[in-house]
């Protein structure tokens, strides 16, 4: 009787453990909250951001209150925008990375229509005016990297995403 209870109290501890253990390696993440453009201010300088640009004149966002699930409607499409880096006018596209149980900003990237090896990440707020928005970031060109200076139009842009509780 004692071998037949400690065999199934030793297959049980092994279904749990095995259930504790797939548990914690199977949760997803989100550290995206998105603002529209309207609501981005000065308090966001310094901050690493993703940036939305519009489809069209027309695709704009208003309020304040965005859901992770609208976050995923939001990004649905993505844009393609020039910026003009090294002296020359580069074409990007959004590149969003979403799951089915997480999103993470660092996953979401400017991907070059020439090059898909050159990528745009790490987008810093360094200044804003009333027309632009004054950017530094991370340029990889193939194999390389550098850091870049943007200026981008606020008319351009639709929303960004900001990591949550990211340190200032």
């Amino acid at each position: 009787m004692l071998k037949l209870f400690n065999k199934m109290d030793l297959r049980l501890m092994t279904v749990i453990f095995l259930m504790l253990f797939n548990f914690a390696f199977s949760q997803g993440g989100w550290d995206i909250k998105y603002i529209p453009a309207i609501m981005i201010d000065k308090s966001l300088i310094g901050k690493e951001i993703r940036i939305d640009f519009k489809d069209s004149t027309n695709d704009s966002l208003f309020g304040s209150k965005i859901s992770k699930l609208k976050i995923r409607d939001l990004l649905s499409s993505e844009s393609k925008i020039n910026l003009f880096i090294f002296k020359k006018t580069l074409t990007f596209k959004e590149n969003w990375n979403f799951y089915v149980d997480q999103g993470f900003l660092k996953d979401q990237l400017l991907v070059s229509t020439s090059n898909p090896y050159n990528k745009i990440s790490q987008i810093y707020i360094e200044d804003i005016d009333k027309d632009n928005f004054y950017l530094k970031a991370r340029y990889r060109v193939n194999k390389s990297e550098e850091n870049i200076k943007l200026k981008i139009k606020k008319k351009l842009i639709k929303g960004v995403l900001v990591r949550e509780n990211s340190p200032r």
